[in-house]
C-alpha cells in the first residue's frame, strides 16, 4: 500500500452489498489470525506449560482455537451457495451480479498481482471479467486443495458434527499445518485488497491485525507469567520451519 496516498470519503460503493461483504470478510480475517496466533503461542511453549501442570487447563483452550480456526477458514473459502455467509465465494458472485465502479490504477495491478493475476497485456488489468475469470481458476477451493479439502471435513465431521468412523481415525483431527493456514489468510486477505483498490480506492482499508495483536499480547503475558519470562519461546523464532504440528500440539 502507498503511504503517500491520500484517503478520502468516496461513496460511490459505500454502502452497498459489497462494502458490507468487504468489512465482515475483513473481521473473518482478524478471527481467524486470533485463533491461529493463540494457537501457535500455547504450541510453541506446550512443554514448559506441561511442566508448570497447566496442560490441561491451556490444552482445553488450544484446542478450542484450533476448532474456531477450521470454522474460520471453512467460512472464508465456503463454496455453498445455499448459506447466506460471507465468504470470497459470495463476493465473486456479487461482483457478477452486481453493478459496482471500479479504478483501474497501479495500486490495483499490484494487489492483482499478489493474487498470481499476471498478465502480458497490460490493458487486461482494466478488464474486470478477465481478472475475476483468472481468480476463480487459481484460488483455493476444496476441490483443488486436498489441506483445505482436509479443514472442510474437519469441520464437517468433527467442528460442526461428531462422526465416530471419522473420529476413529486420530489423522482425521491433526490440523494443517500453521504454515499452511498462514498461506491461506494471507492469500485472503491479498484478496481482500484486491477488491479494495478496485472498487474502494480513497477509502483507507481495514486493518486485519490491531485487535488480534492485542488480545495475543495478553496471551503471551499469560503463558510468560505461567512458564517465566526467561523460558517463554515465541512462535515468530520458528517462522522458517514449514512443518509444525509436531510442536504445535500438546
Amino acid at each position: 500500500m502507498d503511504e503517500d496516498k491520500e484517503y478520502q470519503q468516496d461513496s460511490s460503493n459505500l454502502d452497498t452489498k459489497l462494502h458490507y461483504m468487504v468489512n465482515h470478510l475483513v473481521e473473518f480475517l482478524v478471527m481467524s489470525r486470533t485463533w491461529l496466533k493463540t494457537y501457535q503461542e500455547i504450541g510453541f511453549n506446550s512443554k514448559q506449560i506441561n511442566n508448570k501442570y497447566f496442560g490441561a487447563s491451556l490444552g482445553l483452550f488450544q484446542t478450542a482455537a484450533g476448532q474456531l480456526l477450521v470454522l474460520g477458514i471453512y467460512n472464508i473459502f465456503d463454496s455453498d451457495k445455499n448459506y447466506d455467509m460471507v465468504s470470497i465465494t459470495k463476493i465473486l458472485d456479487e461482483l457478477k451480479i452486481g453493478s459496482y465502479t471500479f479504478r483501474h490504477s497501479s495500486a490495483s495491478i499490484a494487489a492483482a498481482k499478489k493474487l498470481g493475476i499476471d498478465f502480458k497485456n497490460q490493458e487486461d488489468y482494466s478488464n474486470l471479467e478477465k481478472m475475476l475469470s483468472r481468480i476463480e481458476k487459481q484460488r483455493p477451493t476444496f476441490s483443488n486443495d486436498a489441506e483445505l479439502r482436509r479443514v472442510k471435513n474437519m469441520r464437517d465431521n468433527f467442528v460442526s458434527h461428531w462422526n465416530y468412523d471419522y473420529l476413529s481415525s486420530s489423522e482425521n483431527i491433526l490440523l494443517p499445518t500453521d504454515y499452511y493456514f498462514q498461506h491461506l489468510l494471507d492469500w485472503a486477505d491479498n484478496f481482500r485488497l484486491f477488491i479494495h483498490e478496485l472498487f474502494f480506492p480513497n477509502v483507507y482499508p481495514l486493518d486485519v491485525q490491531p485487535e488480534s495483536d492485542s488480545y495475543i499480547m495478553n496471551i503471551k503475558k499469560l503463558i510468560k507469567t505461567i512458564v517465566g519470562e526467561d523460558n517463554y519461546q515465541a512462535p515468530e523464532l520458528y517462522a522458517h520451519l514449514k512443518n509444525l504440528n509436531g510442536v504445535i500440539n500438546p
